[in-house]
């Protein structure tokens, strides 16, 4: 059962990552470069592990001189 649900969420997973990834014409060339944080093994809340759980990201837009 604990495997089930896991690869629920991984597929889950998959599918809103699929549809919330910009196309070429989505990225202005004010966005950020591609960036990865490297967490680990990441727990999940029902106890299970992603081993070497990294994360991709890109920051938006720019900061103004009071953050």
């Amino acid at each position: 059962m604990k495997h089930k649900s896991l690869l629920t969420l991984l597929v889950l997973f998959v599918c809103v990552a699929c549809r919330c990834t910009p196309t070429y014409s989505q990225i202005s060339s004010v966005d950020g470069p591609q960036q990865f944080a490297d967490l680990g093994d990441f727990k999940l809340h029902d106890g299970g592990v992603i081993h070497e759980f990294r994360l991709g990201y890109r920051t938006l837009g720019k900061l103004n001189a009071t953050k």
